[in-house]
């Protein structure tokens, strides 16, 4: 669990120490709202309905800033585990939601079949980041020319990883330190 720091603030200290009496004790003490109340489980619903359509991730229950904003809103009110809203809460919700409340993405390459077959669905199509940057160096590499460059340098390591001879060369040219002019 992560800690909070918590600020303070400074108060002046006075020579006079209160004295406080048994009941007013007890009149400030927080009584903590029992899990199976009726304004808890608003909270907790409430709390799995920003999971559930917002997409955010479960740790958030954890977060000092999510802490501090529940001891404003609801200072009586213990938050369950993270565990508590992956394995009950949000489930519920899902399973009582319509569809058209949660949010459904599908994430794949940009072949023309995939956004053809996705056209007109209740999905939110989203192009897959590493494929377009793979893309992207490749093209960058073929402009440039470096594509033949990197086919090259994939032989010749192809060529020392399967020849025992060859690499064994290699090795005890490496640890003399004799190299060859290659070019």
């Amino acid at each position: 669990m992560r800690k909070c720091v918590q600020l303070k603030k400074k108060t002046a200290k006075s020579s006079k120490q209160s004295v406080v009496s048994p009941i007013a004790q007890t009149m400030n003490s927080k009584v903590m709202l029992l899990s199976e109340s009726p304004r808890s489980q608003i909270i907790t619903s409430k709390i799995g309905r920003i999971f559930a359509l917002d997409c955010q991730p479960f740790s958030v229950v954890q977060d000092c800033g999510f802490r501090e904003l529940r001891e404003t809103l609801e200072p009586c009110c213990q938050i369950p585990s993270r565990k508590h809203f992956t394995r009950s809460v949000v489930p519920k919700l899902y399973s009582s939601l319509p569809l058209t409340q949660i949010p459904i993405y599908a994430v794949s390459d940009n072949a023309k079949n995939m956004s053809s077959a996705l056209t007109g669905k209740p999905v939110e199509h989203l192009s897959c980041a590493a494929h377009n940057l793979q893309l992207a160096v490749s093209d960058a590499f073929a402009e440039v020319g470096l594509d033949s460059l990197l086919k090259t340098c994939r032989s010749i390591v192809g060529h020392y990883k399967h020849t025992t001879k060859s690499r064994e060369r290699l090795q005890s040219l490496q640890k003399n330190r004799v190299y060859q002019n290659i070019l």
